[in-house]
């Protein structure tokens, strides 16, 4: 062992060498090179440096979403259906001819502005139009290419706008539908029709292939097409304005004052002629008005709608509303892709840096400084901040009914009761996507009567989003297409929202014209309207108010959004009901800790769309915000996202426990279950870790670990905290001890290629090569961004089918500890059961009834 050792010692020491050797080579090297290059080509290179920067960023960014920034950039370059398509080859070849002329109008202006010794000589004429056509094409290509393949690979292109293809899709619907309703004992009738499911899958199988290639030639030919003509267009504008403005004084003296009469580079004096702009120029402001025009037209073209008044989504009688459970599903807008928006903002930020740093390095300015002391200006004199809307409630806030609603939810249940808690954590899209689904196979696994004895609903962050769509359905979620359309809204595409609000409210914020937004509208706000247009009734706002009474009234379980507050760190917590308001005789022992949005905003309520933006003010994806200040409101947090402070909903409902669990608030309880939903897998040990090191870790590391931690230390905080809970309550008197059950359900863990049989074709070993779409190599990868793929999608609904296999369950199953809180969590409902016969017959009832 010693030799051994000595010898790795050696090894250590010999390519220590080799490296410091190999290093002094490379470094050799750069400076012989450094010192080879022209000064003038140094020069050219440093004033050039804004096209060039932006330029790199357009060629890379394509390549970095298929490598090393796959999790964070790759869906940003799947894109739904060829409209989308088109828009963004025309982006990135418009924001390519963005580069091309800046770089352009530099190169020929720089040696008179800044006295440089080489001029470029490059004749102004059509044919260079053509060559910077072409080079605008040669930058904007990998874009181009990464969006056609991706959007292909990953079966996006279908979009929800061709007939046949969604008229397959309700057929193969209707048929799993009419295949679960079949009885077991009916084998016969089952197989049949499950022989027809398989035929219908396969039918929709070729039509997807036929429409995604159908639709990636017609986008790309489309994008093609409308990128030369509106290329053909800048030239016309350009011919116009030389025609027009070349020496026209409403153009030159306004230079003239701007550069203090330092002209060399923007304007021409020649005696006996008039003055006159320099070339390049009028090709730039050409491009401008015309990116300009489309910058408009993308706007009201895609602007979110917006959301109802709540003067319109008043309180239907129940005459008028509808009583079809499966109400038809709503053809979705049209939406542009965010990398068009991505694309817009560099082409901008192209355009203005640009101009920006041939102005101001004249001057010996560093063009950052300028910026920076405009932005911190521009905010503080327009008292720019992101905002949510505060709503004057005209219903009665009655405090403290947590009794009253929960015993109402639990009104199927006589004598001692069991009381379900569900926990949903943050992550994004995923936990969104997973809640959602654990919701719904919790449901057709366990019943009715599950669903019906869930009395808390704690989320985070993406739970939050999933809780809010689960709880929009919630009255038809017996039903599979609900069960479906559920899973669609929550697993939505919020990216091209953000992405929108990104481009323009949020850039007018940051370019110093706040005014153009308004104070209500950001990308913040752009992501509730994107949210309330995949609402079961988008015409009808629901508000915590709407919620109170179905929860009062036991129709739903009572929801808590969990946020955070930036100015003192405590949870935020938004609900239709008051968690600080309690009766004399209850605990406060929390109420430093903790604020709830009724006990600060008493009378005032707020759209549940901006409860759940609140909860999940995911960072950078959606700002940090406070309330409009309102009269009679003197408390204006800014709110951040709920994972900050817990990731997982459960101290809430530990808190809540605490509080309600005792013999005063007589809720008659023997047994509460507490479910907490984990969008990601449960971390095993790994025998070898290699660590990246270097300047990552002495960079990014901090964050890095700041992030990582959250996950381990909530779930070992939350399973000490329920071990300590289980042994109060079962030390208490006789009959008035309670039993707490806890079932952790994460995302299914990993299992490598290897042990996966390719051969086998089984449900099981499809589902866990499904997953293979959210993993790199051994690491767990969800998409960072608000958008899923369909195979993540699929993914998603594979994975629960995987953990709740439990017929036979391996000893080697990486999975085996989730799919044993499922098979305990079936035995203990069936108990239930027993106790409680009005669930049992409840079950009974296959229908797609009414919860």
């Amino acid at each position: 062992m010693l030799i051994n050792s000595n010898n790795l010692i050696e090894k250590e020491k010999i390519l220590t060498m080799l490296k410091v050797l190999a290093w002094m080579v490379v470094l050799g090297i750069t400076l012989i090179t450094w010192g080879s290059i022209p000064k003038e080509v140094c020069q050219y290179f440093f004033f050039l440096r804004v096209p060039i920067l932006v330029g790199l960023l357009l060629v890379t960014l394509p390549i970095l979403s298929i490598t090393v920034l796959r999790s964070m950039l790759k869906n940003l370059f799947v894109l739904r259906g060829q409209g989308q398509l088109t828009f963004v080859i025309i982006g990135a070849i418009m924001t390519g001819m963005a580069i091309v002329l800046t770089a352009y109008t530099i190169l020929l202006n720089a040696q008179k502005r800044f006295g440089l010794e080489y001029q470029f000589d490059i004749s102004d004429n059509w044919q260079l139009y053509i060559w910077q056509s072409v080079l605008a094409i040669v930058l904007g290509a990998p874009t181009c290419i990464i969006v056609v393949w991706l959007s292909t690979r990953e079966k996006e292109l279908t979009g929800s706008h061709d007939q046949d293809f969604n008229q397959l899709k309700d057929e193969l619907a209707d048929l799993k539908e009419k295949c679960s309703k079949i009885p077991e004992e009916n084998l016969g009738e089952k197989e049949k029709i499950k022989k027809q499911i398989e035929g219908k899958e396969k039918e929709l199988d070729y039509k997807e292939n036929e429409i995604i290639i159908r639709k990636a030639r017609n986008g790309v030919i489309q994008g093609l097409l409308i990128s030369f003509g509106l290329l053909f267009l800048v030239a016309l504008t350009r011919a116009l304005l030389i025609k027009e403005v070349l020496d026209s004084p409403l153009v030159v003296n306004p230079i003239q004052f701007i550069t203090q009469d330092r002209i060399e580079g923007y304007l021409i004096e020649e005696s006996g002629k008039p003055t006159e702009l320099a070339r390049g120029h009028l090709s730039t402001l050409a491009f401008a008005l015309v990116e300009l025009l489309v910058y408009i037209f993308i706007y009201f073209k895609f602007q979110p709608p917006k959301l109802p008044s709540l003067s319109q989504s008043g309180a239907k009688p129940k005459s008028e509303k509808k009583e079809c459970p499966c109400p038809e599903e709503k053809t979705r807008r049209r939406e542009s892709p965010a990398l068009l928006y991505l694309l817009l903002i560099l082409a901008a930020f192209d355009l203005i840096l640009g101009e920006l740093s041939f102005y101001f390095d004249y001057f010996r300015v560093f063009i950052l400084v300028v910026l920076v002391i405009f932005f911190a200006i521009s905010f503080w004199w327009f008292g720019v901040d992101h905002f949510y809307q505060l709503h004057k409630d005209s219903s009665t806030q009655e405090d403290c009914k947590f009794k009253t609603a929960v015993n109402n939810r639990l009104a199927l249940q006589t004598n001692e009761k069991t009381l379900v808690i569900v926990c949903a954590s943050g992550g994004g899209i995923q936990a969104a996507g997973w809640t959602a689904q654990v919701l719904i196979g919790l449901h057709n696994l366990l019943g009715e009567s599950f669903t019906k004895s869930i009395g808390l609903l704690s989320s985070v962050s993406g739970g939050s989003v999933g809780s809010m769509y689960y709880l929009d359905r919630l009255e038809n979620i017996g039903c599979m297409r609900e069960q479906d359309k559920l899973f669609e809204s929550a697993t939505s595409d919020s990216l091209d929202a953000t992405g929108w609000g990104l481009a323009y409210p949020d850039l007018w914020r940051l370019i110093g014209v706040p005014w153009l937004a308004g104070k209500m509208l950001d990308r913040g706000v752009a992501l509730e309207r994107n949210w309330q247009q995949e609402m079961k009734c988008p015409e009808e706002l629901t508000t915590l108010a709407t919620l109170r009474n179905k929860v009062i009234q036991g129709e739903i379980p009572i929801p808590i959004f969990n946020a955070t507050l930036v100015e003192n760190g405590k949870r935020f917590l938004i609900s239709p009901m008051s968690f600080n308001d309690l009766p004399e005789n209850m605990s406060r022992v929390c109420e430093d800790i903790v604020e709830d949005f009724n006990s600060l905003y008493k009378g005032y309520d707020i759209p549940v769309v901006t409860a759940a933006r609140l909860s999940a003010t995911f960072p950078y994806v959606s700002p940090i915000c406070r309330n409009t200040k309102e009269e009679n409101v003197e408390k204006n947090y800014h709110v951040a996202d709920g994972g900050y402070f817990d990731n997982s909903g459960f101290v809430t409902i530990l808190e809540w426990l605490n509080k309600w669990l005792e013999q005063q608030s007589d809720l008659n309880l023997k047994r509460v279950i507490v479910l907490q939903i984990n969008p990601f897998p449960k971390s095993p040990a790994k025998e070898k870790v290699e660590g990246i090191g270097g300047w990552f870790m002495a960079t990014i590391g901090p964050l890095l670990a700041l992030y990582k931690v959250r996950d381990p230390i909530s779930v070992q905080r939350n399973a000490e905290e329920v071990e300590i809970l289980i042994k109060r309550w079962k030390n208490q008197k006789v009959g008035e001890d309670i039993e707490i059950d806890y079932y952790p359900i994460f995302f299914p863990a990993y299992v490598p290629p290897e042990e996966i049989n390719e051969s086998d074709q089984s449900k099981e070993a499809n589902r866990l090569k499904s997953l293979s779409s959210l993993y790199e190599g051994q690491q767990y990868r969800p998409p960072l961004s608000w958008k899923l793929t369909q195979k993540e999608k699929q993914a998603i609904k594979n994975a629960w089918k995987i953990i709740v296999n439990t017929d036979e369950i391996k000893p080697n199953d990486p999975n085996k500890k989730v799919k044993e809180f499922i098979k305990a969590l079936k035995e203990k409902w069936e108990i239930v059961k027993q106790e409680q016969p009005k669930l049992a017959e409840l079950d009974s009832k296959k229908s797609c009834s009414k919860i």
